[in-house]
């Protein structure tokens, strides 16, 4: 809870605060999963879904791995989360809506982004057939490499890390 205040105070000024910890439902293609969103906040008329992550820098990067590879992390109510999000951003080219925020344990926000690259290439296999796509044809390569490309582009809002308190 302490994180979903600090994210609170961090960006009340910027936009106007819709909920905490709020069900909502995403939809990827003909797939459901619902999420419980941490904060919602809309800035500049778009609606930012945010979740904290109070996870330890020294189990982050497993976390991260597990939360795309399916298993249930330690703590949280649903597996596959971030593989989802993933496929949820992927498929609505909307990389902005969704941010993971991290405590001040882990200072390193580019390292964490590597760390979900490693772990979608681990599961190019997973993402192709989700996406009912061959990602070892000519045409699937270059689709995997765009939505490398977008991915990475679009860590760069996804991930945050939260000041000390």
């Amino acid at each position: 809870m302490t994180l979903i205040l600090q994210y609170v105070k961090k960006m009340e000024p910027k936009g106007i605060i819709k909920g905490i910890e709020l069900d909502r439902v995403f939809k990827i293609g003909n797939l459901e999963f619902k999420r419980i969103d941490d904060v919602i906040i809309e800035i500049g008329g778009k609606d930012i879904f945010f979740d904290a992550k109070a996870w330890s820098p020294d189990h982050i990067r497993q976390y991260l791995n597990d939360s795309m590879s399916g298993k249930l992390i330690q703590g949280e109510l649903q597996q596959d989360q971030l593989f989802k999000y993933i496929l949820y951003m992927n498929k609505n080219k909307d990389y902005k809506s969704i941010r993971w925020a991290f405590d001040s344990r882990n200072t390193d926000a580019a390292k964490i982004r590597g760390y979900i690259m490693e772990a979608f290439d681990k599961n190019k296999d997973r993402f192709g057939k989700a996406l009912k796509v061959n990602f070892d044809s000519p045409a699937g390569r270059a689709m995997w490499s765009r939505f490398r490309t977008e991915l990475n582009t679009g860590l760069q809002s996804f991930v945050e890390i939260l000041p000390k308190a």
